[in-house]
């Protein structure tokens, strides 16, 4: 991590004279040497700014995220309360259905038993229809 990357953004020392002196003899240019090493420095700094770039753009990010689940959880208590609320709704109403489907098992119960009442008293008229027939028939 970080303490690689670090340690990869720093300078090395400036080569000691016997290098150099080591390098020239080997055919090497210490200004060619020193050159690349620019380069990749550079190279390097201009990595870090754009991972650094990126991170703040990442943070940035984050705290909007966070900033909007502070508020959700601010509105969590008013949300918790309007469910007990609906929950206490819904099993009120439940509960007066209940008492309708009662009522009206009960309605047609006695709508039932009033019908087979207007059958009887249909066939009481009948017989007694039959009767008075007969009475003033023998009278």
């Amino acid at each position: 991590g970080s303490s690689r990357t670090s340690a990869q953004a720093q300078p090395s020392p400036p080569p000691s004279a016997s290098t150099s002196r080591a390098r020239e003899a080997a055919g090497a240019d210490p200004s060619t040497n020193l050159g690349a090493s620019e380069a990749q420095l550079s190279k390097r700094v201009a990595h870090l700014e754009a991972d650094l770039a990126l991170l703040q753009q990442r943070k940035s990010q984050l705290e909007r995220e966070n900033e909007e689940l502070a508020v959700a959880a601010a509105k969590t208590p008013d949300l918790e309360a309007k469910l007990k609320e609906a929950l206490a709704h819904g099993a009120r109403l439940e509960a007066e259905c209940r008492h309708h489907r009662a009522e009206e098992a009960r309605r047609e119960k006695l709508e039932d038993q009033q019908a087979e009442i207007a059958r009887s008293f249909t066939q009481l008229q009948g017989v007694v229809s039959q009767l008075v027939l007969r009475l003033s028939e023998i009278n």
